[in-house]
């Protein structure tokens, strides 16, 4: 678990989180301009290979993934609450 916990990376630079990311979970606001500036951003800023991911409950993930280079790449995942207790995902 601490060589796990040893690779994720936090930081409040977007561009120096995202450089060198496999996977990225976006969690601003359900407003989807937010969401959509972050995506188009982190397309930017992240390795072409990298899966794009909005902890949006309300929003497609389609209107996010449309202002990316990448809509294949973009997905939603849901965590169950709580998720100390409920080792659960959804994945849209």
């Amino acid at each position: 678990m601490r060589e796990t916990l040893s690779r994720v990376i936090y930081s409040l630079d977007l561009e120096k989180s995202a450089e060198n990311a496999d996977f990225v979970i976006e969690t601003v606001n359900e407003n989807l301009e937010l969401k959509r500036e972050v995506f188009r951003q982190l397309d930017i800023f992240s390795p072409p290979q990298t899966i794009l991911s909005s902890n949006t409950s309300s929003l497609k993930p389609s209107l996010i993934a449309e202002v990316t280079k990448r809509p294949d790449k973009i997905i939603a995942t849901n965590f169950e609450n709580p998720v100390w207790e409920t080792p659960m995902v959804e994945v849209m």
